[in-house]
């Protein structure tokens, strides 16, 4: 596909996104536009909810991948549309909140959330914490049983040769699974050894793909064998399609935290602090937990059906702001490396 064909599917998803949810309420003379990177499907619970106790503001959403979203924010830095980015990873809230694009977020919210997942690097924090998510491999158990292949549990087990073209994982520069994955083994391995890993399992990628949830769905639909991609959205689906398992693997996750913040403009919109708030209360905070089977990081964390227990002790080596400060400078080396092998 073209650049310019890519272009105008971004766009035209853009379009069709925010048609289709700001429909609700459409008399209100309130409204706030709202980014985000949450799941088509999740999205209206989360407006619903809100509209509950706000019913006389008008919520125009505008969905796309991690990516997508910080681009199009950058883009608009000099004449910001959104009012609140919701959904996306903290090291794209980083890169945003270099440029000066967040605000403050003084929320009677934050008051719930556990210090740890919030930003610390300035005074008052300008983006909060509101789930933490992994990787994990997602396996078509019944494609891998008719082909007698045994199904991998761990990164080194990948790279045998009977998976080669059959896994797929989300590319870095357009999905914050991808990035967070690619990041993470830097950190835990060192730059040496993790590009020499991603070398080779580039052997065996039959596509990089746009999201971290194409892996899973190409994955339950028989496209490949093996999907690199969302531990709690895999999981989601693993109830819905029993033909395929998330797996954990043994050597650690990659994890990021997905979060929200108020967009700096010229004349902040008053309600943008109420749509935060109704994010980071108990009822939202539940609906992140079980409809996006995330690890949410209220003081005290909601149980989530299916990770480890020790998932914690798992997760790999992640400074966020680390992460952030070199994403330019990986998915360079990504691209210059991959972009013109699988797309």
């Amino acid at each position: 596909m073209s650049y310019m064909k890519k272009l105008i599917s971004v766009v035209l998803s853009f379009i069709m996104t925010a048609m289709f949810f700001s429909g609700c309420n459409s008399k209100s003379n309130r409204e706030i536009t709202v980014y985000t990177a949450v799941e088509d499907n999740l999205i209206e619970e989360y407006i619903q909810g809100f509209n509950k106790v706000n019913s006389d503001i008008k919520v125009n959403i505008v969905r796309g991948s991690t990516g997508d979203i910080t681009s199009k924010l950058l883009a608009e830095k000099d004449k910001p549309v959104a009012d609140v980015v919701w959904g996306l990873a903290a090291t794209s809230l980083i890169v945003l909140d270099e440029t000066e694009l967040l605000k403050p977020c003084k929320v009677e919210g934050l008051k719930n959330i556990n210090p740890k997942f919030i930003d610390t690097k300035n005074k008052e924090p300008h983006w909060i914490g509101l789930s933490l998510w992994t990787n994990a491999i997602t396996a078509n158990l019944e494609e891998m049983k008719n082909k007698g292949v045994e199904i991998p549990k761990s990164y080194k087990e990948l790279l045998k040769p009977e998976y080669k073209n059959q896994i797929s994982m989300p590319n870095p520069a357009s999905s914050g699974t991808g990035f967070m994955f690619v990041s993470c083994l830097i950190q835990s391995l060192g730059e040496k050894e993790a590009w020499s890993y991603l070398d080779k399992i580039n052997e065996s990628m039959r596509v990089y793909e746009h999201s971290g949830m194409g892996p899973i769905k190409s994955t339950e639909m028989g496209e490949q064998f093996i999907g690199l991609g969302m531990g709690g959205e895999s999981l989601l689906e693993e109830k819905k399609h029993k033909q395929i398992k998330t797996f954990f693997p043994k050597e650690g996750l990659a994890w990021d935290i997905d979060g929200l913040g108020i967009i700096n403009k010229e004349n902040v919109n008053d309600d943008a602090e109420k749509f935060v708030n109704y994010i980071l209360s108990d009822e939202a905070m539940e609906i992140e937990a079980k409809s996006r089977n995330r690890i949410v990081t209220l003081k005290n964390p909601i149980t989530i059906e299916g990770y480890p227990k020790n998932v914690v002790d798992m997760l790999f080596k992640n400074d966020l702001n680390w992460a952030s400060n070199n994403k330019s400078k990986i998915i360079e080396e990504w691209n210059k490396r991959y972009s013109v092998n699988k797309k």
